[in-house]
């Protein structure tokens, strides 16, 4: 049973800034009148006939929660923020399938990696972003900043399947309250280089 209920596909999709919107997606609501807020989409690169007659590769799927639905001018119809897209396999003017997400259980993630660097993140801060990001959905390599704090979500990972024990990386999914979060501080590494001379 499908888990996404299709609402365009063959959908031309530009590319937003941050200096335009620090928005990870922009929604004309006029496109998409029968979504609301607080819904997910599935957001995926529309494979061409020979992909989708071979089946072999699965294409990368964006998951976004909707948070803001307010007009929006001119004909665009949807947009996606420059720094996610090219994780998601995404570019400028591409064609994409969106897709209103029905079973939330089938996209929730187990576990999820993030870092920080050149800050201090105490037990305190995990919970405030932990938090945050509940109910939310993630993608990989994402900066989540939250007042002073920032991280990076580095892994994404979930169990393919009912019964599977382990769980494989993901460009994206939902975080729940099931969901285990792992911090991990890039500032104390250490690079040795050796460099070893023939007379050695």
């Amino acid at each position: 049973m499908r888990n996404e209920k299709l609402l365009k596909t063959g959908l031309r999709i530009v590319v937003h800034e941050e200096g335009y919107s620090k928005n990870a997606m922009i929604i004309n609501p006029k496109s998409f009148p029968t979504l609301k807020l607080n819904d997910i989409i599935c957001i995926y690169a529309t494979p061409d006939a020979k992909s989708a007659r071979e089946r072999k590769v699965e294409p990368l799927k964006f998951y976004y929660k909707l948070d803001n639905l307010e007009p929006v001018k001119g004909n665009m119809q949807i947009s996606i923020l420059r720094s996610l897209s090219a994780r998601v396999g995404i570019s400028h003017r591409s064609l994409v399938t969106v897709e209103r997400v029905t079973d939330l259980d089938a996209i929730e993630v187990q576990d999820v990696e993030l870092s920080f660097k050149n800050q201090y993140i105490g037990r305190s801060d995990m919970w405030r972003i932990h938090n945050s990001l509940l109910d939310r959905c993630v993608c990989g390599q994402e900066v989540i900043s939250l007042g002073s704090l920032r991280v990076t979500i580095d892994e994404v990972h979930r169990v393919p399947s009912e019964g599977s024990v382990a769980s494989t990386p993901v460009a994206s999914g939902l975080i729940t309250s099931r969901t285990r979060l792992t911090f991990r501080s890039k500032s104390a590494q250490l690079m040795l280089m050796v460099q070893l001379s023939e007379e050695m």
